[in-house]
C-alpha cells in the first residue's frame, strides 16, 4: 500500500509542477519608443546618434545623405522609366514639414529594378548642395521596392515663378502636427518634374533618423521653380527642415551624360 500511495503522490507532484509551468508567462519584452528628434537645438542633427541607440547609423554610418555634389564621374547611365498617373495625395503634417502620401499606381523602373512611389517630401532649404551651394528647396519623391530598399528622386527648387501644383500643396497644408488633409484634385507627379531628367546618382541613406543606409539617390540636374511667397509661407509654418550635408567618404557620384530625356 505504501508503494501505491508514493506512486500517486509522485503523479500529483508532477501534475502540480506542470500546471505551475503552464501558468507562468514569459515576461513581455519592452516596446521601444523612439526618442523625439529635431532639426535644431539639443535634439538636432549633430546629436541624432546620441539620442537613441536606434539612431547610431546617423553618426557612424559611412554612406549618409545628403551630400554636396561636386566631383562627379561622367557615365552613360540607364534611364529612369517613370510610370506616373493622376493620383490622390494625402498631406500629413509631421511637425517638421509635410509628407504627401500618394495612392497606388505610380512607380519607376531603373536598371531592371522596380520601385513604387510611396511619398513626397519637401525640404526648405534643399538638403543636397551643388558645388557647396544649397537650392532654395528640395522635393523628394520616395520610392520603395519589395525588399524595402529606397530609390529617391530629388528635384532642386529655385526661387522664381510660382508653380501651380506646388501652390495646391501650399494652399492645403494641414495646420497642426498629426493632422492630414486629402487634396481635392488629383496630381500627376509628372507635373513636378523637369523636362530634362539627367541625374547625379550615388548610394546613400534616409536623411532622417534612423538614417538607414538603404537608399539610391537620383538628384536631377535640372530643377524647378518655387515662388518667394511659397518659400516664405513654408518657413513661417515649419522653419528650416534640412539635414546638413554629410561626408562623401569613399563614394563615387555618377553623372549621367546621356542626351535622352
Amino acid at each position: 500500500m505504501k508503494r501505491r500511495i508514493d506512486f500517486w503522490v509522485c503523479i500529483a507532484l508532477l501534475a502540480a509542477a506542470s500546471c505551475s509551468r503552464s501558468e507562468t508567462k514569459a515576461p513581455d519584452l519592452p516596446v521601444h519608443v523612439p526618442v523625439p528628434w529635431s532639426y535644431e537645438g539639443p535634439a538636432g542633427p549633430a546629436r541624432w546618434n546620441k539620442l537613441d541607440s536606434e539612431y547610431a547609423t546617423c553618426g557612424f554610418g559611412t554612406t549618409q545623405s545628403p551630400i554636396d555634389i561636386a566631383k562627379t564621374t561622367p557615365s552613360d547611365l540607364p534611364d529612369i522609366e517613370f510610370h506616373y498617373q493622376p493620383s490622390k495625395l494625402t498631406l500629413v503634417n509631421t511637425g517638421f514639414g509635410v509628407d504627401a502620401d500618394i495612392s497606388d499606381g505610380n512607380s519607376i523602373d531603373v536598371a531592371g529594378q522596380h520601385f513604387d512611389l510611396v511619398r513626397l517630401q519637401i525640404h526648405v532649404p534643399s538638403e543636397h548642395s551643388i558645388n557647396g551651394k544649397l537650392a532654395d528647396a528640395e522635393l523628394q519623391l520616395i520610392h520603395q521596392n519589395a525588399a524595402r530598399e529606397l530609390a529617391v528622386v530629388a528635384v532642386l527648387l529655385h526661387a522664381g515663378p510660382e508653380d501651380t501644383t506646388l501652390q495646391d500643396l501650399w494652399n492645403n497644408l494641414p495646420a497642426n502636427s498629426g493632422e492630414s488633409k486629402v487634396l481635392v484634385r488629383e496630381v500627376n507627379p509628372e507635373e513636378i518634374l523637369p523636362v530634362q531628367r539627367r541625374t547625379f546618382r550615388y548610394d546613400g541613406s534616409k536623411t532622417v533618423p534612423p538614417c538607414d543606409e538603404i537608399a539610391t539617390w537620383f538628384v536631377l540636374r535640372d530643377g524647378m521653380h518655387v515662388s518667394a511667397g511659397q518659400l516664405a509661407a513654408w518657413t513661417a509654418r515649419f522653419g528650416p527642415n534640412n539635414r546638413p550635408v554629410q561626408p562623401l567618404n569613399h563614394r563615387m557620384i555618377l553623372e549621367d551624360t546621356s542626351s535622352h530625356r
